[in-house]
């Protein structure tokens, strides 16, 4: 710990887990975000609708680290906030909409699962490159209209920064923030881990019928006709495994957040800073896991990523 002093003020600065583990994080995210996100824009063979679902996320979660992660950084640093109140509600703004983004685009990954496997035949031809945006924007619409009531109510009733830091006034909004806590986030975290199962054993059940039957099944329906490398109905079994690897990330990373902030609406939770600080890491975690795991699914976008790292390890080969 040192301290920067002056006159007026005495201003603690004070290495601590959180910190630490976003300096550790904040560049991995940002390495395996960037380079699926470059895929996706040097590689037109990636832009089918499923994958702007992708990009979408991989893009929030870039951003998000790439300005969040930084002023929370420091945040967490500082015993005071000494930045203004405009990068503070710049803070929040990211803190609330960016990570409620990043969990309700998970969650149409799932509703767009329900969609192929519940009804095929509108789903084959209705679900265009159109339809992919207009769900990403209605997700950043949605988002948008629950968080920022509270928080230019916020502006209103601003706690002092030199004494309180950069933290919303809860007391004042109790109501939004209980509202905010379970519908941007709870609930489409419920929606992900409850539909998995359902939506595994329906396609289980047409994989069964697939095998015991001729000719078209609703599988096949639903993807395509089949084409000599596996055609659509490969495209519909990567995004089903686009959907798993997306549920474990949610599951894994933001269920202990879940329960600590959801706890925190209606008790004292400062006795149990340990939790806390396990949920802030995890979804961190979070934003390096996404990349990866859909890495790992997609060949496609695995070789994309692989080819943007040999040009580049081959301009620097050049340049030194």
């Amino acid at each position: 710990m040192s301290n920067i002093s002056n006159t007026s003020v005495t201003i603690s600065v004070t290495w601590g887990f959180t910190p630490i583990s976003e300096l550790v994080l904040m560049p991995f995210s940002l390495l395996f975000n960037g380079l699926v996100l470059l895929a996706f824009l040097l590689n037109p063979q990636l832009h089918i609708p499923f994958n702007f679902y992708l990009a979408n996320l991989v893009l929030t979660n870039f951003v998000y680290t790439l300005i969040e992660i930084p002023l929370d950084i420091v945040n967490g640093l500082y015993s005071v906030w000494w930045m203004g109140p405009a990068v503070c509600d710049l803070y929040q703004y990211l803190n609330y909409v960016f990570s409620g983004t990043i969990v309700n685009t998970h969650m149409l990954i799932t509703v767009n699962r329900i969609w192929a496997l519940t009804f095929p035949h509108s789903y084959t031809h209705m679900h265009t490159k159109r339809t992919a945006l207009v769900g990403c924007a209605m997700v950043w619409v949605y988002v948008h209209a629950a968080c920022l009531p509270g928080l230019i109510l916020n502006t209103r009733v601003r706690l002092p920064l030199d004494s309180s830091g950069c933290q919303l006034n809860y007391e004042h909004l109790f109501a939004w923030n209980v509202f905010v806590e379970f519908v941007v986030f709870v609930l489409p975290q419920c929606l992900i881990t409850v539909a998995y199962p359902h939506l595994l054993c329906q396609r289980r059940q047409q994989r069964l019928v697939r095998s015991a039957m001729d000719g078209p099944t609703l599988q096949e329906i639903t993807t395509g006709p089949m084409t000599k490398n596996g055609g659509r109905q490969r495209d519909n079994k990567k995004a089903f495994g686009v959907l798993t690897v997306s549920t474990l990330s949610v599951t894994l990373t933001w269920t202990p957040g879940s329960v600590y902030y959801g706890m925190s609406c209606f008790m004292d939770v400062s006795y149990m800073p340990v939790y806390f600080l396990i949920s802030s890491f995890l979804f961190l975690v979070q934003t390096v896991m996404d990349p990866i795991l859909f890495m790992m699914v997609l060949g496609d976008l695995r070789v994309a990523v692989w080819q943007i790292v040999k040009k580049v390890h081959f301009w620097c080969l050049r340049m030194s």
